[in-house]
């Protein structure tokens, strides 16, 4: 039989639910933190399932009353926000519109500088340490693909620091609206 010291049982019981509830709050977002590509109101649920699972298994195992209320308070919270999500991009996109008609400069806002900043500004406003490194991760994978993308090396650096100052409004008026935060100033 093989035995382990009571520490590491522990940490392991800990661990897992710790891990789940960091895999749903990296989720609700609207860009993928491991690929920075966006990711829609409407998948919510289905992305949010594996981690939920899993907290259900272990709170029916190690949990108490209030964790298993915990847990239907989230399930109650999904479609608003999968609704919260999909208004974002919603607005954000009607947003976009009216700064540009222009298609490929609308697809490069969305999906190269928007990512690296808004994660950038979920970095800089979270405290929590796990969630920040991952937020980081996310950012400095996003600028890479910033950097790496062909358009972007065909605008000036005045043009690219427009769209920056646009993404950073974009992301300080959403999380003002959506749940009181902020953003620091970016450049490339």
């Amino acid at each position: 039989m093989l035995l382990f010291p009571l520490s590491f049982c522990l940490e392991y019981v800990l661990e897992r639910p710790r891990s789940a509830i960091h895999t749903l709050c990296q989720a609700i977002h609207p860009f993928d933190i491991n690929t920075c590509q966006s990711q829609l109101g409407l998948d919510l649920p289905q992305r949010l399932q594996p981690s939920l699972a899993t907290l259900e298994r272990l709170s029916q195992t190690h949990g108490t009353v209030k964790s298993q209320a915990a847990l239907k308070r989230w399930h109650r919270q999904i479609p608003d926000l999968s609704a919260t999500l999909h208004a974002w991009w919603v607005w954000t996109i009607q947003a976009l519109g009216e700064q540009t008609q222009d298609a490929d400069t609308q697809q490069w806002v969305l999906t190269f500088i928007l990512p690296w900043v808004y994660w950038h500004q979920q970095a800089q406003k979270t405290r929590q340490p796990q969630l920040k490194q991952g937020y980081l991760e996310a950012a400095l994978l996003a600028k890479a693909r910033l950097l790496d993308d062909g358009f972007t090396h065909s605008h000036s650096h005045a043009q690219q620091q427009q769209w920056i100052d646009w993404a950073i409004w974009v992301c300080q008026v959403s999380a003002h609206v959506l749940c009181g935060g902020g953003s620091q100033w970016l450049s490339i």
